[in-house]
């Protein structure tokens, strides 16, 4: 406050030419002498002065009729100085502190979307590691984990025809999601096709489920990401698994579910 008070005063005897002078500086750049601390006290000043000021005036008007000349020329004086110490220290904060306000806003402001834009982008491209059919491409699939017992592991191509077929199951009702519905309909020996994400971890939650599929002889096959089975499903939800159980022969899927199931059993030497 001291630094404060010094600063008005030199403002006072140089006028408000001084604070002229700033207008024309760059307000781009925040003022170096007063701290944001500073500032913060210079805006409580104006409202103690004012509050004194109001107090001063409150007690002229009660009591000014009983006193003398005297005693109300000096509550007028303190008054009206309390009144300018208040005008002071609003003055310095305009000049001083309103630009490293403004300056500081400007900085919130850009970290701010800075933030937005980080989020934006890897939103992105999470949503741009996929492609019209929702399978993942590009360096987003390679850094996708992939258990070590995810065998066989379907291609590219494969995988497509698998989720485009989950799809279609979806809207047949032939569809069995998760591990218990999948897990029940093996056990109960349904013919279908499993398909199992591989980047489940820990995998020791479905390492039974392609044991059981060989015990019941039933195709299973891995793809790369549970993401992808989830979307196929129609969850936002990861899917770790599903089965697609046979459609009737007359069903639209069935010829679909006949090409991926003559292809993971290619890929199942047990059925071989």
């Amino acid at each position: 406050m001291k630094q404060i008070s010094a600063l008005i005063i030199v403002i006072s005897m140089a006028g408000f030419g001084f604070a002229d002078d700033h207008k024309g500086e760059k307000k781009d750049h925040p003022n170096k002498i007063m701290s944001g601390k500073e500032c913060m006290e210079t805006k409580a000043g104006v409202a103690w002065f004012l509050s004194a000021a109001d107090s001063v005036f409150d007690e002229i008007k009660e009591h000014g009729d009983m006193k003398d000349k005297a005693w109300n020329d000096r509550k007028w004086a303190e008054a009206i100085s309390l009144s300018d110490l208040a005008s002071n220290y609003s003055t310095v904060y305009d000049v001083w502190c309103k630009d490293m306000i403004n300056n500081r806003m400007k900085i919130r402001m850009k970290e701010h979307h800075k933030d937005h834009n980080k989020k934006k982008d890897k939103k992105k491209e999470t949503a741009g590691s996929e492609d019209g059919d929702g399978t993942l491409t590009g360096d987003y699939k390679t850094r996708l984990f992939v258990s070590p017992i995810a065998n066989p592991l379907a291609s590219d191509k494969l995988t497509k025809k698998l989720l485009k077929l989950i799809k279609k199951g979806m809207k047949d009702k032939i569809v069995k999601r998760g591990v218990k519905e999948t897990v029940k309909a093996v056990r109960k020996g349904q013919k279908g096709v499993v398909v199992i994400a591989a980047d489940i971890s820990p995998i020791d939650v479905l390492s039974h489920l392609p044991l059981l599929c060989e015990d019941k002889s039933i195709p299973y096959i891995y793809v790369r990401s549970r993401a992808e089975i989830g979307e196929a499903c129609k969850t936002k939800r990861p899917t770790s698994c599903v089965m697609v159980v046979k459609p009737e022969k007359k069903a639209e899927t069935s010829e679909s579910y006949e090409e991926c199931k003559a292809k993971i059993v290619d890929q199942n030497s047990y059925l071989n």
